[in-house]
Parts: structure tokens; sequence; C-alpha cells
């Protein structure tokens, strides 16, 4: 599942007993765009340091993983407190 999509789910879940307000929603989209731009940097950091043909592959690599862990937090977001 994409960020995107994960994200969507995050701003539409139920938190145990309440919903993200307004204000939370935009906080959370606030960040993830912010998260977005961190992202974008980073891995263009890293798929620069070399010079040669794997940098490509580290930035994707990065991309990848980078991305992976965010949708991953996401979720857990989502996950009913206990």
């Amino acid at each position: 599942m994409s960020v995107e999509a994960v994200l969507k789910v995050v701003m539409n879940a139920d938190f145990g007993t309440q919903a993200l307000d307004k204000g939370q929603q935009n906080q959370l989209r606030d960040a993830q765009r912010l998260w977005i731009k961190f992202r974008d940097a980073d891995c263009a950091l890293l798929g620069s340091l070399t010079g040669g043909s794997i940098d490509r592959i580290n930035s994707a690599s990065c991309f990848l993983d980078m991305t992976k862990q965010r949708a991953d937090d996401l979720a857990r977001l989502a996950e009913p407190s206990l």
C-alpha cells in the first residue's frame, strides 16, 4: 500500500474512541508533506555520493525503504488504542 493510501486510511481511522479532528488532520497532512520533502532530499543526497552508476540504485532503494517505513508508521497510528 502506498504512503498516500495509508495516509488516507489514517485520516479516516477511528482512533479507539475518537477520530482525528480537523486540526489534527491538518497537522498530520502538514507533517506528511514535510516528511515527503525530507525523504526526497535525503534520498537525493544518497543518490549523489559516489558519482557512479550505483547512485541511481542507492537513491531508489532509499526511496523504497523510507516510504515503506513511513507507511508502517502511519498504519500504526490507525490501530485502535489498547
